[in-house]
């Protein structure tokens, strides 16, 4: 924090595996709203990640039908994108995603 902009944070990038929201993922969700205010969500994108295809049926579905997920992401303005953390050739891609 002490390396951010003087004029605040611009973006925050949370990373979460794909998988059930665990109380651990929710404290921690928490630690950052109480940290830097409930607006934190307005420069939020969730980065969701695996190590297979990220358009597989299995993920999508998972994301889809996740409760827990979907209020994360809807809290977050539906900024989202789910990565292959084994293609390097994702990341690129990632830095030109806008939050």
């Amino acid at each position: 924090i002490s390396l951010c902009d003087p004029e605040g944070v611009h973006a925050f990038i949370l990373v979460l595996p794909v998988g059930p929201l665990t109380d651990e993922d929710k404290g921690e969700l928490q630690t950052i709203q109480d940290t830097f205010s409930s607006r934190v969500d307005d420069f939020t994108m969730i980065l969701f990640t695996v190590d297979s295809d990220p358009a597989a049926p299995a993920v999508v579905d998972f994301i889809r039908g996740s409760r827990d997920i979907q209020e994360l992401r809807e809290s977050c303005g539906g900024r989202s994108v789910v990565l292959n953390i084994r293609n390097q050739q994702q990341i690129p891609e990632l830095l030109e995603t806008p939050v």
